[in-house]
């Protein structure tokens, strides 16, 4: 139950939740940068925040009306309070009354924030685990599911790549991409990437079956300047096209890990066993997301 009396029950809090508001997700460190409608609207609610200051984050949750007005807005993982926020935003909301905003579509939509999957491309799905590790300190309450998390992704791969695979040819350019943009950990928080001078190794080979079927076999060494960080792992996996369309791209990179970035930290001491899984994505709205290092999308697509 809430903490709090309120107007109406938890149960009917989850109620209006599914029915009565639309839930979003994005990168508002990326998204509120854009410079058309849809960055301005995102702006105009983010800055209602109180206590934002410049040089503070805006990422959290942000409760609001179709008209931008916000609710509520908060950066904080409690549950207890996420519960207590959506209650006192929909109280306020059903208070005000109905709120009606004609949305009109966007005239000019800024291209440089505008991430799409190259045409003729494929999604597929990432997967990262912490599979062994031996940690100094006993973790907190989120700590702990932090350590237990999988991390998730998404791998682009444009349709010259699917065309060299159908021929048997393991395209380098998707083996860098995977290498420098996939095999990270990020289980815990937002990981950086690899950069070229990192990739100290990245080798992939494959087997082309009777069938056309591909298997698929890859070594890398990822080594952060310093020493501090670092990924050696072997790959293996298999690829199935049917003409110049992928049916299926199963891919484990498994090996040792070591060190952390600056936003996901509590790694286990030492080196510890990192997996990354790789697996076709299903045709749906969870595909149009974005891969993480697509920020820069002519980078991530090169991946030199």
């Amino acid at each position: 139950m809430l903490d709090r009396a309120y107007s109406f029950a938890e149960q009917d809090l989850a109620a209006t939740l599914r029915d009565e508001t639309i839930p979003v997700a994005l990168d508002v460190h990326y998204a509120v940068r854009r410079r058309d409608a849809s960055g301005a609207f995102l702006r105009r609610v983010v800055y209602q925040r109180p206590e934002l200051e410049r040089g503070h984050t805006q990422q959290g949750f942000y409760l609001c009306a179709a008209d931008g007005t916000l609710y509520e807005g908060w950066n904080n993982r409690s549950v207890r309070r996420l519960r207590q926020r959506l209650a006192d935003g929909l109280a306020a909301h059903r208070a005000r009354g109905e709120v009606t905003h004609a949305v009109q579509p966007d005239p000019a939509i800024d291209k440089k924030y505008t991430r799409a999957l190259p045409d003729g491309g494929a999604v597929v799905e990432v997967f990262s685990r912490v599979l062994d590790g031996t940690w100094t300190k006993p973790p907190t309450e989120l700590g702990a599911l932090r350590r237990a998390a999988t991390g998730r992704d998404h791998l682009w791969i444009a349709r010259g790549e699917l065309n060299a695979l159908a021929e048997g040819v393991w395209p380098d350019r998707l083996g860098r991409r995977i290498a420098r943009f996939h095999l990270i950990d990020n289980t815990r928080g937002e990981p950086p990437m690899w950069t070229a001078r990192e990739r100290r190794a990245c080798q992939f080979a494959i087997t082309r079956a009777a069938n056309g079927d591909v298997d698929v076999t890859g070594r890398v060494a990822l080594v952060a300047k310093g020493g501090h960080r670092g990924y050696e792992a072997a790959l293996r996996g298999a690829v199935v096209m049917r003409g110049a369309a992928l049916q299926r791209f199963d891919l484990v990179s498994c090996g040792d890990h070591w060190g952390h970035g600056p936003f996901v930290r509590d790694a286990p001491a030492g080196r510890f066993r990192l997996a990354v899984a790789f697996r076709l994505a299903e045709r749906d709205y969870a595909a149009r997301i974005p891969p993480q290092a697509a920020r820069d999308r002519r980078r991530y697509l090169a991946a030199r």
